[in-house]
């Protein structure tokens, strides 16, 4: 550890604990320069924490000062920037791991070194044995997903948890899983209420002799849905005429059976919804203030309908700034992903005039009912046409139309040229829309 003496505000002090080798960080004690007035660290940051920085406050104080991490990130460096580096000490406390190429399948026993200033004070040869019967591991979590509310039964499943489970605790995001029992390395326990947690996700499993298990993303997360109604402290899930609010640290999941219509909903949480049916959704207003709204991922896009309709009228109570009748974003996001669709592709062979029949050289995703939309192949831009699809060969790209399309050949210095139009899919699988009164406006 290095303390610079310096007046540029965004240096940087700090610890590396070199290559190979990362600590899992409890907390982080630190001393101010005793020659400062303490109030000029306020707002510095500690960071190298998995992206998890840590804003020191404005409660810091001369002497000691220690900040309690959670989810146990780990890091190879920790730096305290921000502050003028007025630091006289900073320790970081937790277990420190070094990478090694062992295979543990068997035994392998490990030298204890005692260090102090750096230095081997004290060897204890072999001392602690390293071996994968010692370590505790998950191999599934069910169901991954319960209610902010908590009383929710999880079973876990896995190997190493030895037959006494008064050796075993297991944490989500902090708060204990209560009523623990465990049956040939199968743990049952029942979730706590994590409504008031905001710090990082975290998962644990630990026993007392063995430490914490080996988790390969069998994670149980909270998440209120939209259809429980302990979401909604044990009312009915929202209706006409409800205001909707998505507090900062919610995840609610969008499950609705039906059409739901809302007067507006304040996201400053995270909306998600889940792709297991069609969804009607209404509502004067949609305001994503620091929040997130996900429909699909890139890797998994949503595949069912969605149907976003905002509504209201001129004299309805407006929005500051946005008025009604908006999906407004204020420092939030709002990431959609439907299904895969070619959006623009073109005709292979002219269309004869008349013809119910196109072929259309990719046609990735278009499906039966769908609208699409032919080019004008002259210089009149509005000979566009509109049709929808009744049937696809999908051997030959030729799809079946509810109309006749109107083709078109041109004539240049007496030899007939086929124009290849360009054909559009207008159907998406979701869909922002206003109502019905749009166009009246």
């Amino acid at each position: 550890f290095v303390a610079y003496k310096t007046s540029q505000k965004n240096c940087e002090v700090g610890l590396d604990f070199g290559a190979g080798t990362f600590v899992e960080i409890e907390s982080i004690t630190f001393y101010p320069n005793q020659l400062i007035n303490p109030s000029a660290l306020d707002g510095a940051q500690i960071i190298g924490l998995d992206a998890n920085n840590v804003i020191v406050g404005c409660n810091v104080r001369k002497g000691q000062n220690t900040i309690l991490i959670s989810g146990k990130p780990r890091a190879r460096y920790v730096k305290f920037t921000g502050a003028y580096c007025q630091i006289a000490e900073m320790a970081v406390n937790g277990i420190q791991y070094v990478n090694t190429t062992n295979n543990v399948s068997t035994a392998l026993a490990c030298d204890l070194d005692f260090r102090f200033d750096g230095v081997v004070a004290t060897k204890l040869a072999a001392e602690y044995t390293v071996h994968a019967n010692y370590t505790p591991a998950l191999t599934q979590v069910y169901p991954l997903t319960g209610p902010y509310a908590g009383n929710n039964a999880i079973t876990i499943s896995g190997s190493g948890f030895g037959t006494d489970p008064t050796k075993l605790t297991v944490f989500i995001n902090d708060v204990l899983c209560d009523d623990l029992e465990l049956y040939d390395n199968t743990i049952t326990c029942n979730t706590g209420c994590g409504c008031s947690y905001q710090g990082p996700f975290n998962f644990e499993v630990y026993h007392m002799d063995y430490g914490y298990a080996v988790n390969q993303g069998n994670n149980y997360t909270y998440l209120d849905r939209w259809s429980n109604p302990s979401t909604w402290g044990h009312l009915p899930p929202p209706t006409n005429g409800d205001l909707v609010y998505i507090p900062a640290g919610q995840k609610l999941l969008f499950d609705a059976q039906g059409p739901v219509q809302v007067v507006g909903i304040l996201v400053e949480g995270d909306l998600y919804f889940e792709d297991v049916r069609d969804y009607d959704l209404s509502a004067n207003w949609i305001l994503v203030k620091g929040g997130r709204i996900f429909v699909g991922t890139e890797d998994q896009p949503f595949l069912h309908r969605l149907t976003i309709t905002l509504t209201g009228q001129t004299e309805d109570v407006q929005l500051p700034i946005y008025g009604n009748k908006a999906l407004a974003v204020r420092g939030g996001q709002v990431l959609i992903y439907g299904a895969p669709k070619t959006s623009w592709s073109s005709l292979t062979t002219s269309a004869a005039a008349g013809a119910n029949t196109i072929t259309v050289k990719d046609i990735t995703g278009w499906a039966v009912g769908d609208s699409i939309v032919i080019s004008s192949t002259d210089f009149q831009y509005d000979h566009y046409e509109v049709a929808q699809i009744t049937a696809i060969n999908s051997a030959t790209n030729e799809l079946t139309l509810n109309k006749p399309s109107i083709g078109n050949t041109e004539t240049y210095s007496g030899q007939n040229v086929a124009l290849y139009a360009e054909v559009g899919l207008l159907t998406r699988n979701i869909v922002i829309q206003g109502d019905a009164n749009s166009n009246a406006y």
